[in-house]
């Protein structure tokens, strides 16, 4: 197969494989076929796939067929090596490496490569080792692939697009994996708290319980007191009777006697009744003080469970909110990338056939053309997501010089000379003169510039005007962009600078990022930037950008810094 029929075929491959991961769901359903379409261009004795999960290293193999144990094993240990030396282990035994499977089959049952090639060259040449890693996160995992033949620059080129795409789309199933434990998380704090709730409702209704308890105690020893009380008045009245019965007859002091031995024992009778309402009294205290320690135990519980599910509601909807920016992201990604990826494979489609007209090939500047300008679409939304990535994480790269800002607004105007005259639009600066030098990143600043222009070209209709200004403004420089065009409603300005915002009334395709790439920018340099306008009557949008002072300059030339942008409630 010649080079460029190779090449074409590889781009329909790569494009196959990105519909499997736009579809993944796990390795041991995506993997096979990813081998199968891979295989057509790339003959391939085994590949190996190693990923870190919950602290060990999880081992999958696809040998060839008739692939035997040994040749199998130094294949498991070449790779075993080399991701140990990715990740900084000391040695393959510290890497905790499981039994090779693929999903519940052992080594012997594995899918095999879809084909079997004869081996050629040399051994070390025919592996490559690709770690798997998104952005600029440790290694997560490797891919290993073992070739029949030695592999060239074209086959690493292949396979790291395959890798990469599989990094992407295992942090993807890792990232839902981890959303649906919050999840769960958070539905079991939600029973915790009921179950406190439930808890505390019951810990309440014993303390009334005890309430009433105490208050039958108390009943009881009143009833008590007044027995005894009784009994010991009658005690009284009949000693008396005793009394005057010994002065009147000698012969009556047995009876007396007798019945001052019944007062003594009515008295002692007394006495008891006396020491079991003292007892009633202690019962219902303590019963008291355990209903009440019981039901501010019940109200404390309910108070940490109430807590905990509201913290684990919060941790759910930053989940769902990761969730949905996650899916806005890839949509704009596999749509964005989808069309100038075509146009590239349409024209690469046309070079590659045998018999090209004569006429046809007239036309090559043209088709180069196209590609060149996809290529270029792609680049931007590349560098659009990777910008608005930093911004978010606060590792926006800012690199201050002093910069003229009439150099800087006639610049970004000179860019857009050819838009303006394909639309029959006026481009006019207009530069307060003598302004002091801008101390800031020109790039970042031509970009927000860029923005702001492109917008207002696309927004304004042919033969319409669009103006830049720029001003001092105390110890700053104000920059205007402005346009003639259909404006913008007042409640569409209140949601301009947010991530991936699109008013339903534009007329023009975009990302919705580049707004908030231009807020994150100027916040980092310490502006601010708003927009007015009015339904029928244009748009104006403005920064603000610190202007520099000597020590400024002497301080910060040619220095670079990251900032973290100001919240967008500032701006």
């Amino acid at each position: 197969m010649s080079s460029p029929e190779q090449a074409h075929r590889r781009l329909e491959d790569l494009y196959e494989i990105s519909k499997l991961f736009a579809s993944f769901e796990n390795v041991e359903q995506t993997f096979a076929p990813l081998l199968d379409i891979a295989t057509r261009t790339l003959p391939l004795r085994s590949a190996i796939l190693m990923e870190a999960e919950g602290g060990r290293s999880k081992t999958q193999v696809w040998p060839s067929e008739g692939q035997d144990g040994e040749g199998m094993r130094a294949v498991r240990e070449h790779v075993e090596a080399a991701y140990a030396y990715l990740v900084g282990a000391v040695s393959t035994e510290s890497l905790d490496v499981s039994k090779p499977t693929l999903g519940n089959q052992t080594l012997r049952d594995l899918t095999a490569v879809p084909r079997a090639w004869d081996v050629e060259g040399s051994a070390a040449r025919r592996f490559i080792v690709i770690p798997i890693v998104v952005a600029h996160r440790k290694p997560f995992g490797v891919l290993q692939l073992e070739g029949a033949q030695p592999f060239d620059k074209t086959d690493l080129t292949f396979v790291n697009a395959i890798a990469n795409q599989l990094a992407i789309a295992l942090d993807r199933d890792r990232a839902w994996q981890r959303d649906i434990t919050r999840r769960e998380h958070a539905e079991a704090g939600r029973t915790h708290a009921e179950a406190g709730r439930t808890h505390a409702e019951e810990g309440r209704a014993h303390a009334e319980e005890g309430r009433a308890h105490a208050e039958e105690g108390r009943a009881h020893a009143q009833e008590g007191r007044t027995d005894a009380e009784t009994r010991g008045a009658t005690s009284e009245r009949e000693r008396v009777i005793a009394e005057a019965g010994r002065s009147h007859a000698e012969a009556g002091r047995t009876d007396a006697e007798t019945r001052g031995a019944t007062s003594e024992r009515e008295r002692v009778i007394a006495e008891a009744g006396r020491t079991h309402a003292e007892a009633g009294r202690t019962d219902a205290e303590t019963r008291g003080a355990t209903s009440e320690r019981e039901r501010v135990i019940a109200e404390v519980l309910g108070e940490k469970y109430h807590v905990l599910a509201g913290e684990n509601a919060r941790l759910y909807q930053e989940a769902q909110q990761a969730v949905r920016v996650r899916e806005q992201i890839l949509a704009i990604v596999s749509h964005d990338l989808k069309n100038p990826l075509g146009s590239i494979l349409m024209t690469t489609d046309a070079f590659t056939r045998k018999a090209v007209p004569v006429e046809r090939r007239k036309g090559l500047p043209q088709a180069i053309g196209r590609i060149q300008r996809s290529a270029e679409r792609m680049l931007r939304l590349i560098e659009d997501l990777l910008d608005f990535a930093s911004i978010e994480a606060g590792r926006l790269a800012i690199k201050r010089r002093p910069q003229d800002p009439g150099s800087i607004a006639q610049e970004t105007l000179a860019s857009f000379e050819s838009v303006a005259e394909e639309k029959g639009l006026r481009l006019t600066a207009d530069v307060e003169p003598e302004l002091p030098k801008l101390f800031c990143d020109g790039d970042r600043i031509l970009q927000v510039l860029s923005n702001l222009i492109g917008n207002a070209t696309k927004a304004t209709a042919e033969g319409g005007a669009v103006t830049l200004r720029v001003k001092a403004r105390g110890p700053d420089l104000l920059f205007a962009v402005s346009d003639n065009g259909p404006g913008i409603s007042e409640e569409d300005v209140k949601h301009l600078f947010e991530r991936y915002w699109r008013s339903g009334e534009a007329e023009y395709k975009g990302t919705g990022l580049g707004l908030a790439i231009a807020r994150g920018i100027v916040s980092a340099h310490g502006g601010r930037i708003w927009a007015e306008s009015e339904l029928g009557r244009g748009a104006t949008f403005f920064f603000t950008i610190p202007a520099a002072d000597a020590a400024d300059v002497r301080a910060g030339e040619a220095t670079s810094h990251s900032y973290h942008p100001r919240p967008a409630t500032e701006i």
